[in-house]
C-alpha cells in the first residue's frame, strides 16, 4: 500500500517538535506490530537533517540501501547525449 499525503495535512497535527515526535513514536509502535522487517532506518521527520525523502518513498522490503529513482534518468541522459 502506498499513500501520499500532502505537507499541509501534518501541519496541524506535527505543529511543534514534540508533537511531531509523539505521532511519530505512535505510528512506528504500530509499525512494529504490523511489518516483519524491523522499522527503516530512512524514516525520518520531514526536513531532517540526513534523512532524504525519495528514500521513505521508495523503502524496501529488507531496509537495503535506496537509489534516487531519477539517478537512472541521469545516466540514460547521458548515454543519449554520447551516441
Amino acid at each position: 500500500m502506498v499513500t501520499f499525503q500532502p505537507r499541509w495535512v501534518f501541519d496541524t497535527i506535527l505543529g511543534t517538535p514534540e508533537a511531531a515526535r509523539r505521532s511519530t513514536t505512535k505510528v512506528r509502535k504500530r509499525l512494529v506490530n504490523y511489518d516483519a522487517v524491523e522499522i527503516s532506518p530512512h524514516l525520518g521527520l520531514y526536513g531532517e537533517k540526513g534523512k532524504y525523502e525519495y528514500k521513505q518513498y521508495f523503502l524496501r522490503d529488507d531496509n537495503g540501501e535506496v537509489q534516487c529513482p531519477f539517478a537512472s534518468l541521469n545516466i540514460q541522459q547521458e548515454r543519449d547525449e554520447v551516441a
